[in-house]
C-alpha cells in the first residue's frame, strides 16, 4: 500500500513538473516572433510595404563609427562598396540600430532581425529618398570579412537565399563593348599621404568591372597620381601620372583611335578641386596651404587642425549650401522646384498627401540651356497630367530662396562642434568650444558664398 501512495506522489509530482514545462514553453513559443525573410533589395523598393513588420535580412555589416551618421551602422549587399569612395547605389543598402556587434566585426556578413522603420522618421535627417532602417532585436554573424552568398535559416527551419552578390542585377555593358570603344579612369590626389588605400581600392575595382564587361586591357588607360604601380594579378595598370598634359595627350589619342560610333567612359575619383566661370581655377587660388602635417584640416582623424594649417589659407565653398526655389500647385499634385546654382542640378519634389511628406520625383539639370527645365529634363516625369506634353518651367520663376547648414563633428567624439550656417545676410563658420559655447571663426566677407580663412583653434 505505501508503495502505491509512493507512486502516486511521484505521479502527480512528476504530471506538475510537465504541466509547467509544456505550459512555460509554449508561451515562449507563442510570444517569439516570427521573422519574414526578406533581402535589401526589397526592403528598398517596398518599403512602406515592410514598415512596422518583422523581418529577417543579411548583408555586410558597416560599422556606424566608421560609415554611419545619427548613431546608424548600416547593411549592404556589395562588400567592395564599404572599401571605396564612392555613394552607395540606392537599393543596395539599409541603415540598422539597435543590438549590433562591435566594430571588430566592420565588413563581416550578418543576419539581423528586427522591426523595419523608415530612417528619416526615428533621425530626423534630411533624405533624397526613404531608407529603410532596421532596428535590430538579434542578430548574428554568419560570415567573415568579404566572404560570398549565404543561405539564411528562418525560425521554422527553411532557407532563403540572400541575394548578396552584386552580379544579382545583370550589367547592361555586357556583350555590348565594341572594339574601338576606350575607358579612362582619372585618380588625381593632392599628396602622398592623402591618397588613401580606398582611392586605390576604387582604381582596381573600376578596371575589374571593366575587364568583365568585356574591356582588355588595351581599352583601358589609366592614370594615376604620379604615376606610381597599382598592381592587379601581378600586372602594373597604371599608365601615366594624372597630369594635365597626360590627360591632354590620352584625349588627343582617342580622337585619332575613335569614330564616331564609339563609345568613351570616363571616371574620376581620388581629390580634386571644382572650376568656377565666375571664379576662374580654383585650385591655385583656393587650395589649402599645407604648413606641416596633412591637408586635411576638417578631417577630425588628424586632430588639433588650428596648429598645423595656416588657418588664413582654409577655404569654404558654402555655394552649395544656397539655392532657389517654387512650390505650386499642378493638376497632379502640390510640387516644389529646387536649383542649386552652383551644381547647376534641379530637383522636383512632390508632397505625399497620405504621410505629409515631400518626395523626390526628379532630378536633372536645363541640358538644352533655354533658361527652363522640362519634364523630359527632370527624368520624364507627369506634373501637368498630360503625359503627351513636355512641360516647362521659367528658372527665373524659381524666385524664394533658402541657405541650408553644414555641420562637422571635426574632434570625433560624436558631438557637433563645427558648422557653416547663413546669418545676417551672410555664410558665417562657427566652432563650439569645450565648454560648449559656440564662436564665429570665420565669414565671407565679399558675399561670393565663399569663406577665406577660419580660425579653426578659436585663438584669435
Amino acid at each position: 500500500m505505501s508503495k502505491i501512495v509512493v507512486l502516486l506522489v511521484i505521479a502527480i509530482l512528476v504530471s506538475g513538473v510537465l504541466y509547467y514545462v509544456f505550459t512555460y514553453y509554449r508561451n515562449v513559443l507563442e510570444v517569439k516572433p516570427i521573422y519574414e525573410l526578406v533581402s535589401i533589395y526589397s526592403l528598398n523598393y517596398d518599403l512602406e510595404e515592410y514598415v512596422g513588420r518583422k523581418i529577417t535580412v543579411a548583408g555586410y555589416f558597416g560599422y556606424g563609427g566608421y560609415f554611419g551618421c545619427g548613431n546608424a551602422s548600416f547593411l549592404i549587399v556589395d562588400y567592395n562598396r564599404l572599401i571605396l569612395d564612392e555613394p552607395l547605389p540606392f537599393g543596395s543598402w539599409i541603415r540598422i540600430d539597435g543590438v549590433l556587434p562591435s566594430n571588430n566585426y566592420d565588413g563581416s556578413l550578418i543576419q539581423v532581425c528586427g522591426v523595419v522603420r523608415r530612417y528619416t522618421d526615428k533621425y530626423s535627417v534630411f533624405s533624397l529618398y526613404n531608407i529603410p532602417l532596421v532596428e535590430v532585436e538579434e542578430y548574428r554573424v554568419v560570415g567573415e570579412e568579404g566572404e560570398g552568398q549565404v543561405f539564411l535559416e528562418n525560425p521554422t527551419g527553411e532557407y532563403h537565399h540572400a541575394l548578396l552578390d552584386s552580379a544579382y542585377i545583370k550589367p547592361n555593358l555586357i556583350g555590348s563593348v565594341k572594339s574601338c570603344d576606350r575607358a579612362l579612369i582619372i585618380s588625381g590626389g593632392i599628396d602622398e599621404h592623402n591618397n588613401h588605400p580606398r582611392y586605390r581600392n576604387n582604381i582596381v575595382e573600376k578596371y575589374r568591372k571593366l575587364k568583365s564587361f568585356g574591356f582588355n586591357d588595351d581599352m583601358i588607360t589609366v592614370l594615376y597620381y604620379d604615376g606610381g604601380e597599382i598592381k592587379v594579378n601581378g600586372r602594373n595598370i597604371v599608365d601615366g601620372n594624372a597630369s594635365r598634359s597626360s590627360i591632354d595627350s590620352i584625349v588627343k589619342k582617342y580622337l585619332k583611335d575613335m569614330n564616331s560610333c564609339c563609345t568613351l567612359y570616363i571616371f574620376i575619383t581620388d581629390h580634386g578641386f571644382g572650376y568656377d566661370p565666375n571664379q576662374g581655377d580654383g585650385w591655385e587660388e583656393y587650395k589649402i596651404t599645407k604648413v606641416i602635417g596633412t591637408p586635411n584640416p576638417l578631417d577630425p582623424s588628424y586632430g588639433d587642425p588650428g596648429n598645423q594649417y595656416r588657418e588664413d589659407k582654409i577655404v569654404i565653398d558654402a555655394r552649395d549650401l544656397k539655392y532657389k526655389y517654387r512650390v505650386d500647385n499642378f493638376p497632379t499634385g502640390r510640387w516644389c522646384i529646387i536649383h542649386v546654382e552652383k551644381t547647376g542640378k534641379i530637383y522636383a519634389w512632390k508632397l505625399n498627401l497620405t504621410n505629409s511628406k515631400w518626395e523626390l520625383i526628379g532630378i536633372g539639370s536645363d541640358k538644352d540651356e533655354n533658361g527652363k527645365i522640362s519634364e523630359l529634363e527632370l527624368g520624364k516625369i507627369n506634373m501637368d497630367n498630360n503625359p503627351s506634353s513636355n512641360y516647362e518651367i521659367d528658372l527665373s520663376s524659381l524666385t524664394s530662396t533658402h541657405h541650408s547648414m553644414r555641420e562637422n563633428d571635426l574632434d570625433g567624439d560624436g558631438q557637433i562642434d563645427f558648422r557653416v550656417e547663413w546669418n545676417n545676410g551672410k555664410f558665417t563658420a562657427r566652432r563650439r568650444d569645450s565648454s560648449g559655447n559656440w564662436h564665429v571663426v570665420g565669414e565671407d566677407t565679399d558675399s561670393d558664398n565663399i569663406i577665406v580663412g577660419v580660425d579653426l583653434d578659436i585663438d584669435g
